[in-house]
């Protein structure tokens, strides 16, 4: 329920955002040239929002599936290609709901006739504008998906809460010293690598790959530190970034 209200938020800021971009367009067209009629942009607001709900949800909740069923391989071309597919198909299905609200329950067109009138017209600039805002949400999401995965890849989770940034950056160098893991790429392939086995969070992926270490002997004593190799390599990662 909170992240429909959350959704529900966005889309009345969203639909009220692109109604004024609508109504300065209009102004420098000259449709205002003999003045505001407030009923008019009453009513152009009510048929705007009806478009921004529908086609917000519609795309929300798409993408929403696109996170949590392909995560981090959302971006590899064959995923895109899928979602930039879905959000197409979802938001002309978004646009004839919002048609048929406005045109067929507000306006009283016989259902017949509203569905005997329909042009491709009618889709374009709407789909055209919804297209434009799922890629914000994919830009948006990308970034905080590479922020959320570059902190977690950095900072083992129980090591995190018993050392401090300093004595991890340590264990980091000592651990770059004592092996040829000295690459940055290098390491953040490993750790995604070891995170993607377990089809989960990449912070629970590699949690979970920590205590598989420990159970299988795959450690090293760094600094009197036993730690497990996973472990370590995240805080060579870190050293390697604070560094940078």
């Amino acid at each position: 329920m909170a992240r429909f209200i959350n959704h529900l938020i966005r889309a009345v800021l969203i639909g009220t955002v692109i109604y004024f971009i609508f109504l300065v367009i209009f102004f420098f067209m000259g449709r205002f040239d003999d003045g505001f009629n407030y009923q008019f942009g009453w009513t152009y607001y009510f048929k705007n929002m009806i478009f921004a709900l529908i086609l917000y949800m519609v795309n929300a909740y798409w993408i929403q599936y696109l996170v949590v069923t392909y995560k981090h391989d959302l971006f590899s071309l064959k995923r895109f290609t899928i979602g930039i597919t879905g959000n197409i198909l979802v938001s002309i299905l978004g646009i004839f709901l919002s048609r048929f609200v406005l045109v067929v329950v507000f306006e009283k067109m016989p259902l017949i006739e509203f569905l005997a009138n329909e042009k491709p017209g009618y889709y374009q600039s709407s789909l055209i504008i919804a297209i434009c805002i799922s890629l914000i949400f994919y830009a948006i999401w990308y970034y905080k998906f590479k922020s959320a995965t570059a902190r977690d890849l950095r900072h083992p989770l129980d090591l995190t809460e018993i050392c401090d940034r300093k004595t991890l950056i340590n264990i980091g160098n000592t651990y770059r010293t004592l092996t040829d893991e000295n690459n940055k790429k290098y390491l953040e392939e490993l750790l995604l690598k070891d995170a993607e086995i377990y089809n989960t969070e990449i912070k629970i992926g590699l949690k979970t790959k920590v205590t598989e270490d420990f159970n299988t002997g795959n450690t090293i004593l760094i600094d009197g530190w036993l730690l497990s190799i996973t472990e370590a390599r995240q805080c060579a990662l870190l050293s390697i970034s604070q560094a940078n």
